[in-house]
């Protein structure tokens, strides 16, 4: 399945030289079916939403991959059909990695196989810090990608979700209040498309 992908990384707001951090909010949007605490749902929208400080860059090489991987905050996965809606926290140890080698970008578990992996040229210079142009990639999800939630374990059992990504790189000081806005503008556009569509 051919994977839509919106980045844009933009607008670092100026602040003083001693300034806050500055944070990177990743957004994946789409379609995933899987398991949560072993209970199955299949074809479920939903909005994974992370947080990562960019000073927390760094760089890998690994035989002939190479690029950077962001230690993540914050995961927070929002599936607003299911159950009336369901928010889990990701409590495992999560990574956003660019593969500049092999031009993969994804969301990712610590040992960087699991997850969420999308491919195109334009990852071959990305490093999690610049802007990029909206872009449409072939993308898959790792069978089986297990994160431990707070609702039980979460697991992307869909091997080709279509999605959208963003990622915005704000102040921290303004980071949590973007990243809030960010999910309820999605989630509010998602719910009038269905609304549109049941119409």
């Amino acid at each position: 399945m051919l994977l839509r992908i919106a980045t844009i990384v933009v607008l670092i707001v100026a602040c003083p030289a001693s300034a806050t951090a500055i944070l990177l909010t990743a957004t994946f949007e789409g379609t995933v079916s899987g398991t949560i605490g072993g209970s199955p749902f299949t074809s479920e929208p939903f909005v994974l939403t992370a947080t990562g400080d960019t000073a927390d860059r760094v760089a890998f090489s690994a035989g002939l991959d190479f690029g950077f991987d962001l230690a993540l905050e914050t995961a927070v996965i929002a599936l607003p059909n299911l159950n009336g809606g369901t928010t889990l926290a990701i409590t495992s140890d999560t990574f956003l990695r660019v593969n500049n080698s092999n031009s993969t970008m994804g969301f990712t578990d610590d040992n960087f196989v699991s997850g969420i992996f999308l491919a195109d040229s334009e990852f071959n210079t990305y490093d999690l810090g610049s802007s990029v142009d909206e872009i449409t990639a072939a993308g898959v999800s790792s069978e089986l990608a297990l994160f431990n939630t707070d609702g039980g374990d979460f697991v992307f059992a869909d091997g080709s979700p279509t999605l959208m990504f963003t990622a915005v790189a704000v102040p921290e000081a303004s980071a949590f209040l973007f990243m809030g806005i960010v999910t309820a503008v999605t989630l509010a556009r998602r719910r009038r498309d269905r609304e549109q569509q049941s119409a």
